[in-house]
């Protein structure tokens, strides 16, 4: 009877190791990352990972042109990086291979005519304001807030008076907050008010206006109220972002229209095709992507690898400090 306690005591401790070994191996598994940045390029500045076309120079092969490169700033030895697109001068929170990415964008202030800082104008640039991830917010009350591209008025919103605090429940039904969608390849987005009821109010110093990613604004204001504004100068806004076709990159696209998925079962070649997109004008933008099931950078001109089983990380890695 003893030794069959201990047995099954020695069998259950096995069971144990095995299953903290399990689990470790898992862990160090998911932490493996695909290539995303360029070889002997920077992969990060702080936690933010930077896939190609993005890249920190000087060597400018690891962006694709000048849009797309990135600064990235420590003040101290304590702070944080920070992370910017260079000539854009935007401040970048988060960036993807999928075409998106998320950047603080300035929070509009109205007071006795004042308009506030405006957000980033983007013309000729290859970021636009997506239209699927934000959405464009007013806080106020008997207002009409407008929010206008380059050349047109393309939406707005008005809220009504109600009490004197304002919660993003309110938001959703236009209680002393509303929101509107924003149409898509906007790449110069202003705000204004304007009196609803034409009495020309004096005190006009409590309305804010912004766009803003519709996800982080559900995440972070659901469960507070919206005075914390007050003290905020930026919100967080996603671009979308894409390679345009012009006379001095057409040799360069030609590096990635040579790759096409075959649609072979568990083919990992990413596939990269040519849009056209209608805004203002007619131009010609690349996409690519990896086949469904597999995940990776698919600019990079490697495979693509498995979601699950990916256990491939990119040699000589670097992560960018001062």
């Amino acid at each position: 009877m003893h030794d069959k306690m201990q047995y099954d005591l020695l069998v259950h401790l096995v069971l144990f190791v095995l299953l903290l070994w399990s689990s470790s191996t898992t862990t160090a598994a998911s932490r493996a990352e695909t290539p995303m940045a360029k070889r002997n390029c920077p992969t990060h500045c702080g936690d933010i990972s930077i896939p190609y076309p993005f890249g920190i120079g000087p060597n400018k092969d690891c962006y694709f042109d000048e849009w797309f490169e990135m600064v990235c700033n420590q003040s101290s030895s304590t702070s944080p990086h920070k992370l910017y697109l260079r000539r854009a001068q935007l401040e970048v929170l988060n960036v993807y291979a999928n075409g998106t990415l998320r950047v603080n964008n300035p929070i509009a202030f109205f007071c006795n005519g004042y308009r506030g800082q405006q957000p980033a104008n983007l013309s000729g640039s290859p970021f636009v304001y997506s239209e699927r991830h934000n959405k464009f917010t007013a806080v106020s009350c008997d207002y009409l807030t407008m929010v206008s591209s380059e050349k047109y008025l393309v939406g707005g919103c008005r809220s009504i008076c109600e009490g004197t605090s304002t919660s993003p429940e309110d938001c959703e039904i236009g209680v002393n907050c509303c929101q509107t969608n924003i149409p898509p390849h906007l790449s110069v987005i202003s705000t204004d008010i304007e009196d609803d009821d034409r009495r020309g109010r004096e005190n006009t110093c409590n309305n804010y206006a912004f766009l803003v990613d519709q996800e982080w604004f559900r995440n972070n204001f659901m469960a507070s109220n919206f005075s914390v504004i007050k003290d905020m100068d930026s919100v967080p806004v996603v671009l979308d972002w894409s390679l345009g076709l012009d006379n001095t990159s057409s040799r360069l696209f030609q590096r990635f229209i040579g790759q096409h998925h075959s649609g072979v079962y568990e083919d990992p070649t990413p596939s990269c095709k040519i849009q056209n997109v209608t805004s203002n004008s007619t131009r010609q933008r690349l996409v690519c992507s990896c086949p469904s099931g597999f995940e990776g950078n698919p600019y990079l001109r490697e495979p693509c690898h498995g979601k699950q089983t990916s256990k491939i990380s990119q040699k000589n890695s670097n992560t960018w400090t001062n």
